[in-house]
């Protein structure tokens, strides 16, 4: 069992020599990946000279970007195709529907409501459409975000976090929330709020929309 005080890069090592000397490695699934973005503050970049989000805006808890994506890596062997990537939108809750179709087993309704299986995307089989439609996601002071395609809307000005300023008083005239476009801008420079208010419009309706059902899997819609 790993403790806190290993390093992750010897777990992984020894997970890999197990797999390997059992002559499971090349038809065992691994998947390596992290808990939500780093706690990680300005001080600590400048400090260190290291930004552990890659320079994507804020950190651990915040509704910006370094507060959320993370790294994900995957290899197996005999499905898929080394040194291959993905630009497939994804989260963490998408392991379960992912297991199960892996298993053969079937989710219950009431359980992995935002679960989508990211299994055809491991295997690197072409999508009719997205995985998700969107995911939704909030910070640590409850300021709800939802990201779909290229585009994030953020239901507030801040970071909703640790990053200051964490909440924001709108101007009269002013944004009442955040939109980047994070293919353009993935350090979450420009909000483009006031640019883009069909943007803002379609975002804000489908989260409420998605808060409302309490769900976003596509397999308790259809």
């Amino acid at each position: 069992m790993a403790t806190s005080s290993c390093r992750p890069t010897i777990a992984i090592g020894q997970v890999m020599k197990m797999l390997k000397m059992s002559g499971l490695d090349r038809t065992t699934l691994v998947i390596v990946t992290s808990d939500n973005g780093a706690h990680w503050t300005p001080e600590d970049i400048k400090k260190f000279g290291h930004s552990a989000s890659n320079h994507r805006r804020g950190q651990k808890s915040d509704a910006w970007e370094g507060g959320h994506r993370i790294p994900f890596i995957a290899r197996w062997p005999d499905k898929i195709k080394a040194g291959s990537t993905s630009d497939e939108l994804i989260c963490l809750a998408d392991l379960p529907a992912t297991c199960a179709e892996l298993t053969g087993e079937k989710l219950p309704a009431t359980a992995c409501e935002d679960s989508e299986s990211i299994l055809p995307v491991l295997k690197g089989k072409k999508q009719d459409r997205p995985v998700h439609e969107a995911v939704v996601h909030h910070s640590g002071g409850g300021m709800f975000a939802i990201r779909q395609g290229d585009w994030k809307f953020i239901d507030g000005l801040g970071s909703g976090g640790f990053s200051t300023p964490r909440t924001e008083k709108p101007m009269p005239d002013g944004p009442k929330g955040q939109l980047y476009n994070l293919a353009k801008d993935p350090e979450e420079k420009e909000n483009l709020y006031l640019k883009e208010p069909d943007v803002v419009k379609r975002l804000s309706a489908l989260l409420e929309k998605i808060k409302k059902d309490g769900h976003s899997a596509r397999r308790l819609s259809e």
